[in-house]
């Protein structure tokens, strides 16, 4: 739908390209993934680039034990975790942490 010449439009931030964003938070250390706050998408122009949904670490480890409970074999459950270690260190060492038995 076209708007009128003379109402005012919601201005949105212009999407930015992934090559323009600092380096550190593409990194497996650093990406905060679905938890960056509102803020911080906002401001480093991540609209578009993390998932939408805003969940804290205690959320996100939920979620993943969640998860292996659901596998069925020791395999399954490495191969989760393994590719969980690779695309976020921090939430994977959470879980270890907090998960030890």
């Amino acid at each position: 739908m076209l708007m009128p010449a003379n109402s005012p439009q919601r201005s949105l931030p212009p999407p930015r390209s992934i090559h323009a964003l600092p380096l550190s938070i593409l990194s497996k250390h650093h990406n905060q993934g679905t938890s960056f706050p509102q803020h911080a998408r906002t401001q480093l122009g991540l609209r578009g680039l993390v998932p939408p949904a805003h969940e804290t670490l205690d959320q996100q480890v939920a979620r993943v034990i969640t998860m292996l409970n659901t596998l069925q074999s020791p395999i399954e459950k490495y191969q989760y975790l393994t590719r969980l270690k690779s695309e976020d260190v921090v939430l994977f060492y959470r879980c270890v942490m907090d998960n030890l038995t």
